[in-house]
């Protein structure tokens, strides 16, 4: 009987993963068309001057690469795409079949924690900054949002996911068709900053002795907690693909990361750079 249930148990889990790629790819198809029909509307209008530049830390996910740059590719919003790649086992121009003039693909000397997203950003000398996942994708109208939000508010970082961290657990908080913009202590995900914001969260690593490069856990809440105040989260129209949750995942491979975490928010929420925060939660 044992064995049956094992069985079962196993035959269950795979429909339900082909169930969810399934979902997942009829997404794919809706959001290409979205991408298609923003394209046309604004064909022929330039860039907008001062646009994000956005960095995509990648590793694991180079299969989801070109599907979430079609939307940054033909997004108004959009100036410049930084792609950092730490896997040594393949180079970007031989994974990616992308190409545009927006696109700079870097190839790192070694593997480098996610945090090397900021680097790659403070070397751009920009003025306006979007962080995406490898496993995230957004439609060219959120893109837009994000950035027309972070002009209105440029002293709050904003994200389209984000939640409130307690010592043993994560509260998501994701803004609904009721509420659309909503405050938390922290961003994940997808979020956006200006440089002041990440000048500041260079200042709080060197404070805390953190090497940003070299982090996988905690550079989001470096600009999480670089704002004058918390930031916030506004509702968008973006998915992500079934393996965000695999085994490979950072929030999965990295022992204690969910406590970790926890240390590290506490630690930069300590920090001098932070004594102007409101209490709110």
């Amino acid at each position: 009987m044992n064995i049956l249930a094992i069985i079962f148990e196993k035959f269950y889990r795979k429909i339900q993963s082909v169930i969810e790629y399934m979902r997942f790819y009829l997404k794919r198809i809706r959001y290409s068309k979205i991408c298609q029909k923003y394209d046309l509307l604004h064909k022929g209008k330039h860039v907008i001057q001062n646009g994000f530049t956005v960095v995509i830390p990648l590793y694991s996910r180079i299969h989801h690469l070109d599907g979430i740059l079609q939307s940054l590719i033909v997004s108004r919003s959009v100036a410049k795409i930084i792609v950092s790649n730490s896997n040594l086992s393949f180079k970007l121009s031989e994974k990616c079949h992308t190409r545009h003039s927006k696109l700079v693909f870097i190839d790192e000397p070694k593997k480098f924690g996610v945090g090397i997203r900021l680097v790659r950003a403070m070397e751009s000398h920009a003025t306006y900054y979007l962080s995406i996942d490898d496993d995230q994708f957004l439609t060219p109208q959120s893109i837009d949002a994000l950035y027309s939000k972070l002009l209105e508010n440029p002293g709050k970082p904003i994200g389209v996911k984000g939640g409130v961290l307690f010592e043993k657990n994560f509260h998501t908080t994701q803004p609904n068709k009721d509420t659309k913009i909503f405050p938390v202590t922290c961003l994940y995900g997808v979020y956006a900053f200006t440089h002041k914001h990440l000048e500041k969260a260079f200042r709080i690593a060197e404070e805390n002795n953190i090497k940003i490069s070299e982090l996988n856990n905690g550079e989001d809440l470096l600009i999480s907690l670089s704002g004058l105040d918390w930031p916030i989260v506004i509702l968008a129209n973006m998915f992500q693909p079934p393996d965000w949750n695999a085994d490979f995942a950072l929030h999965k491979s990295i022992k204690d990361f969910a406590s970790d975490r926890y240390e590290i928010f506490k630690k930069i929420l300590r920090s001098s750079a932070k004594k102007e925060f409101n209490d709110n939660f």
